[in-house]
């Protein structure tokens, strides 16, 4: 699966979108984290989106995103996109078998765990990209 978008796709037009705030200085995010401009925001999904290359992931497969609230879950979700998966954000406080179960119940194979999320021994090695 590539990591560019495909013309006229969602995430193209978000990437565009990106490109023209990060032009004019903007700032994407702003949360007790700090600031994210969207040239930080830009370059974090592109760099997010090049790691996933490795996953060997299929066009539109489900990918969970164990997250909270952050600048990580917005530029993972939207890195996923643009690879051509399907992001899915699972509550970050639920105990790693909960987490299991909702990806089994949908037929997901891999997820991204946030820092300091919890973990499951039990996931395959494909879920375990930061």
């Amino acid at each position: 699966m590539s990591a560019t978008s495909a013309p006229g796709s969602l995430s193209a037009l978000l990437r565009d979108s990106i490109a023209r705030h990060a032009m004019a200085g903007r700032t994407a995010l702003v949360g007790a984290f700090g600031e994210v401009s969207y040239a930080q925001l830009g370059a974090s999904i592109d760099g997010f989106a090049a790691a996933v290359e490795e996953w060997s992931l299929r066009r539109g497969e489900l990918v969970g995103i164990v997250a909270g609230r952050s600048p990580d879950a917005v530029e993972v979700f939207f890195a996923l996109m643009q690879a051509g998966a399907c992001p899915c954000f699972i509550e970050p406080r639920l105990a790693p078998d909960a987490v299991l179960v909702r990806m089994r119940a949908v037929g997901m194979s891999a997820s991204w765990w946030t820092r300091g999320t919890r973990r499951s021994p039990r996931r395959s090695p494909r879920a375990e990209w930061m």
